[in-house]
């Protein structure tokens, strides 16, 4: 379709509706009626054979010839799409010279990488000998009658005058084969293996092997411990477990790793036992709470915790041991080792001052893999975790760094470098030795790339590379010089970047294929719907330029479907994909630029959606009557950047409009508009229309009978709402003075303020505003945007804790946290906006409406309004709650009313504005 050249038109190039919209009615009408629609509209039909358009390649394929339809085959149409695509993002970086990037060289090489003969801390065993050993006594010996006479109970009889049948015989505890050590073993108890093994030695030495130690794996099936000094185990069969009455029983049980069916087999097993009048007691380090449900509940448990006393009690009572976040705490310190052993897994375990429970949790998590010598962290985990460990205390981060440090002493050199890096980063742990260590890496590599060290460290780094973080190769310069020189072949191949690996290193270590000819512009170009990097906008085509620095050698790619690639500019011209809807996004970063072309979906609230060349433009509702055309604008460095935006979200700068004002738009909250009042701006949110559910449910906590029955609320005209409660200064630019009692901060919620007051104040912002009606929310446009999509108590969920509002705390609600009461009200942006953009519609201050209370009478409203005369007994509906009220009071349903002439330190007010 083109432009009738036929039609009236304000200018050539655009039609009455936007593309988007005849795009739509072409998808939506049949064949024969699409051409009549389109001439109404101004536009002609325009047949023409597409151009071919080569499909998304990989680096490989793009250097091959592709192979063109056959000439007669029917030419394809772009699918329809409502979004176009745009630069998103783009940041420009400051030169940077050659001496910047240089590393300076020790003169070291490295003849090995191997391991050395070191000392390292000795195992950390949960118990120590003598505290087992008067566990074991104490619980597993059986009192039995030895040959001697028992002469004090044979006293006893005679001076009652009574002759025992036989003579009382002495009775000692005695080690039996009544009881049983059962010891299950499994690869979800590995962290304990030392610990059950020194177990099952003490427990035979101590008994002289009169006691069964019985050994369980799903390997070698039922094992029991020989007589004599030398460790030998010989298979057996289930029944010598059950010729013993007495188990205690320690280990997996299936109860550490996912391993339900063994579990299930054990506690059918205890409870047999039990109700044959055996007894079972179990040494743990603590069941989840289901689990613990699941055991017979006439066993016995006791804790198996390092600097704890053995103490029995029934099973049910075990406390967990495992803490909410204590698993993830753990692991996040795991994060600076390579490889985790059972013997450093417990040495931070233990310093941290988690649970044995905490231990095997953290061994037998999803984010946790086995390997040759204990466990390591899931790679696309690593990074997460390491920013937890960013934000603990630095004297935490250099205890795990020690510890790391002195269990790893005897590894081979290259796991000791890479933890050191880590250190480095993470702790600020040796860091002028550590970038020493790793300068000797560069020089072996650099300089020896033959020797047995640097094939070594090539090999390494590759691994290295995919587990490092991007902040690892800005601590430790040589790393990353390291990294790139030792890949040089397989990055210039199309292998894969790491994340955060400098494009400025990448540009001056890897090969240019241009060296000698003059550098050309580099540049970011679509044509029919193929998005290429090119040296030069291809004809026809839009082009975004990139700044490209004369002695750049290439570019790094990251785009959907492909890891980041590093590209030669003799690779130009280089094909992305096609920009259809779902497509992208691609970042292109060199030396002085980063930029991000991805789709921009439309926003919500876009009367026409438009491109024009290389301008993308949305059309947005105004109060003051006409739309505004709003400009894409991508967000730049230091800009917050939130993508993809949200539905509402647009990136523009502020264009004026009305008298005073500006208007444009951000990616996380959409449409804004800025008006100002004296020195002070008041900022607007857009309001759309919409559905939603008005009232609580009947089991929400808190909830009274007003706030029901829960019904459907369809609001049909959009609104314009502040974004804060009206301010101090806000309300004395207009009125000349200020009633507010807590009046320290002219940013503070105006209070004392009646709603007859706020009439007044309403009628002379509108006269500075013409052709705008100023005002305030109905009670239902308030809820509506209060909930902001929501269906919960609050906007952000179904609890509340003194960091969400300004209330008062000391009354708790749905488990939440409690706090004592502020005592005043707060500046009017002091907490988290809800997710339209608006700020403290629970709390701080309550806010009137512009309507009085209704009946709710559970059927579908639209528009809804309370009684607006004064003869409806002059109140007015109050929402929000404030800084003095309990927190049940700043549901998003709960409901108040005032007399229209009340005033309050607790009583605000939020502007709604409107097109007259």
């Amino acid at each position: 379709m083109s432009v009738d050249d036929g039609a009236p038109s304000a200018y050539r190039g655009k039609a009455a509706v936007g593309w988007a919209d005849l795009l739509w009615l072409l998808h939506t009408l049949a064949p024969g009626e699409r051409a009549g629609a389109a001439a109404l509209l101004g536009f002609a039909e325009k047949r023409e054979k597409e151009a071919d358009i080569a499909p998304i390649l990989s680096k490989d394929e793009s250097k091959q010839e592709t192979t063109k339809p056959p000439a007669d085959a029917p030419a394809r149409r772009p699918p329809l799409r409502a979004t176009h695509f745009a630069v998103v993002n783009h940041e420009s970086f400051p030169d940077q010279s050659s001496e910047d990037l240089e590393i300076e060289s020790n003169g070291l090489l490295l003849d090995s990488v191997g391991a050395e003969a070191a000392p390292t801390p000795p195992f950390l065993y949960l118990s120590p000998k003598r505290r087992m050993a008067v566990f074991l006594r104490s619980h597993l010996r059986e009192r039995r009658s030895i040959p001697s006479v028992d002469v004090g109970r044979l006293l006893h009889h005679l001076t009652r005058a009574s002759v025992p049948e036989r003579l009382p015989r002495q009775q000692r505890l005695c080690w039996t084969s009544d009881a049983a050590l059962v010891i299950d073993f499994s690869l979800a108890c590995v962290p304990l293996r030392a610990d059950l093994i020194e177990l099952a030695e003490t427990a035979h030495a101590l008994s002289g092997g009169r006691l069964r130690v019985l050994w369980f794996d799903a390997a070698q099936g039922w094992l029991l411990r020989q007589p004599g000094r030398r460790a030998e185990w010989k298979p057996v069969g289930e029944r010598v477990l059950r010729a013993s009455r007495h188990w205690l029983v320690v280990g997996n049980l299936g109860v550490s790793g996912p391993d339900a069916p063994l579990f299930c087999k054990w506690s059918r097993r205890i409870g047999r036992h039990i109700d044959r009048g055996g007894e079972a007691t179990f040494l743990t380090g603590g069941f989840v709470p289901e689990v613990r449900k699941a055991l017979p509940g006439r066993a016995r448990a006791t804790s198996w915790e390092r600097g704890h006393r053995f103490k029995l009690m029934p099973v049910r009572r075990l406390p967990h041991g495992v803490v909410q976040g204590d698993v993830e705490r753990l692991l996040a310190a795991l994060s600076m080792a390579v490889v985790i052993e059972p013997a450093l897994l417990r040495a931070i375990r233990l310093a941290l001052g988690l649970s044995t429970a905490v231990e095997l949790a953290a061994w037998n998590h999803p984010d946790a893999e086995p390997c040759l010598i204990g466990m390591q962290l899931r790679r696309d985990r690593l990074v997460a975790y390491r920013q937890c460990l960013r934000l603990w205390p630095l004297e935490t981060r250099q205890q795990v760094a020690g510890l790391v440090e002195a269990h790893h002493a005897a590894h081979s050199r290259l796991i000791r470098l890479e933890e050191a890096a880590l250190a480095a980063d993470l702790a600020s742990w040796n860091v002028d030795t550590v970038r020493n260590q790793w300068a000797a890496v560069l020089d072996t590599v650099q300089q020896a790339p033959e020797g047995d060290a640097a094939r070594e460290l090539r090999a390494y780094l590759h691994r290295t590379g995919m587990r490092a973080h991007p902040d690892l190769w800005r601590t430790v310069p040589a790393l990353e010089h390291a990294y790139v020189v030792a890949r040089r072949k397989a990055l210039v191949a199309g292998g894969e970047v790491p994340a955060g690996v400098s494009v400025a290193v990448l540009n001056r270590l890897l090969p240019d294929g241009r060296l000698g000819k003059d550098a050309m512009p580099l540049c970011i170009a679509e044509r029919e719907g193929q998005l290429m990097v090119c040296a030069d906008p291809p004809e026809g085509g839009r082009a975004w330029p990139l700044v490209r620095s004369p002695d750049d050698t290439g570019f790094k790619l990251s785009a959907p479907g492909r890891p980041r690639q590093w590209y030669a500019v003799d690779e130009l011209p280089l094909p992305l994909g096609r920009l259809m809807p779902g497509a992208g996004p691609w970042t292109i970063e060199t030396v002085w630029v980063r930029a991000t072309v991805a789709e921009v979906p439309r926003p919500s609230w876009a009367m026409e959606w438009e491109r024009m060349g290389l301008m993308l433009y949305a059309h947005a509702p105004s109060p003051f009557g006409l739309p505004v055309r709003l400009e894409w604008a991508p967000p730049g460095h230091g800009d917050q950047y939130f993508w993809p935006p949200s539905a509402r979200g647009f990136n523009s700068d502020a264009v004026p409009v009305g008298e005073g004002g500006w208007m444009g738009a951000d990616l996380q909250f959409g449409l804004y508009l800025d008006i100002p009042f004296g020195s002070t701006l008041q900022r607007f949110r857009w309001i759309e229309p919409g559905e939603f559910v008005m009232g609580s449910p009947e089991a929400e906590v808190g909830r009274s009978d007003g706030e029901g029955p829960q019904h459907t609320v369809l609001l049909t005209e959009a609104f314009w709402l502040a974004e804060t409660a009206c301010s101090q200064a806000v309300w004395e630019s207009v009125m000349g003075s200020n009633p507010s009692r807590f009046n320290d901060n002219p940013q503070n919620p105006v209070e004392q303020v009646s709603w007859d007051d706020v009439q007044e104040f309403l009628q002379k912002v509108e006269k500075r505003l013409p052709g705008v009606t100023v005002g305030l929310p109905t009670e239902a446009e308030w809820e509506y945007a209060c909930r902001a999509g929501s269906k919960t108590a609050f906007s952000w969920g179904e609890e509340i804790d003194p960091s969400w509002a300004n209330y008062d705390a000391s009354e708790t609600y749905a488990h939440g946290l409690a706090s004592e009461c502020l005592g005043k009200t707060v500046g009017v942006r002091s907490f988290t906006p809800n997710s339209w953009g608006l700020f403290q519609m629970n709390g701080n201050v309550d806010e009137w409406c512009m309507d009085s209370p209704r009946r709710y009478d559970g059927q579908l409203q639209t528009n809804p309004r309370g009684p607006m005369d004064k003869e409806s007994g002059s109140v007015r509906a109050i929402r929000g709650g404030a800084w003095n009220d309990h927190p049940r009071r700043l549901r998003a349903s709960f409901r108040s009313q005032g007399a229209c002439n009340w005033r309050d330190d607790d009583l605000g007010f939020r502007l709604s504005l409107r097109p007259r």
